[in-house]
């Protein structure tokens, strides 16, 4: 109730609304069939505590910094390729209309 369905966490895993029957065991099956093992890593040196954008952009670090994605899957097309295709690069998933994932989603016209 309290996280958007646009969310990036709620595309990649939509818990318990999806069809066929939204909020039963049903659409809890569904997402087991789909369920990933994810964490992120950082690397590099750590940006300072500020609360300025434009601080944050321009500030020098030496070497690269970012975050490393992994993921755990027994079936990487049953789960990894689906999530990624079917929930967070889907513009119309749960009822939203040409919206892609927040953080990951498709940004071509």
């Amino acid at each position: 109730m309290r996280c958007p369905v646009g969310a990036h966490i709620r595309r990649s895993n939509p818990r318990d609304s999806l069809s066929p029957a939204p909020g039963t065991e049903r659409s809890i099956a569904v997402n087991k069939t789909h369920r990933l093992l994810r964490r992120g890593r950082t690397y590099g040196e750590p940006i300072s505590l500020s609360f300025d954008p434009e601080a944050i952009l321009n500030t020098p670090t030496p070497g690269e910094r970012g975050i490393h994605f992994i993921c755990i899957n027994a079936n990487i097309s049953r789960q990894f390729e689906f999530v990624q295709h079917t929930w967070i690069n889907n513009p119309k998933f749960g009822g939203l209309y040409e919206e892609t994932d927040p953080l990951v989603g498709d940004r071509t016209p």
